[in-house]
């Protein structure tokens, strides 16, 4: 696994199929299509000589009193496939359904 730090954004990059299996195993715990995604905080201390293990406590919502969406303003007008621009998750909606929030965004119609 490589991992490359950019600003404030870090980067993991799988290097085996493994390793792509563990990165989306925690991809999908922290990503809360419903509900609001999770953090990641730093437990005790990462000194390699001691114990070469970073360990993480995965925290609870990230975003506080997150904006629910008024339901009647969510209805699908007539059939059209709807993605999360998040996790590029694709769904079909029928006329008449409500257009659901995932990963705490509202999906898109597709073009």
């Amino acid at each position: 696994m490589r991992i490359d730090i950019e600003k404030n954004t870090v980067n993991l990059i799988p290097e085996n199929e493994r390793e792509t299996s563990e990165v989306e195993k925690l991809w999908r715990v922290l990503v809360g299509c419903v509900t609001n995604s999770k953090q990641l905080a730093p437990v005790g201390e990462y000194i390699p000589s001691k114990n070469n293990v970073a360990s993480f406590y995965i925290e609870g919502d990230v975003e506080k009193g997150a904006i629910e969406l008024e339901v009647d303003e969510n209805l699908v007008l007539e059939d059209a496939k709807y993605y999360c621009g998040i996790c590029n998750k694709l769904i079909d909606l029928h006329t008449g359904d409500e257009i659901p929030v995932c990963c705490g965004i509202r999906m898109e119609e597709v073009d």
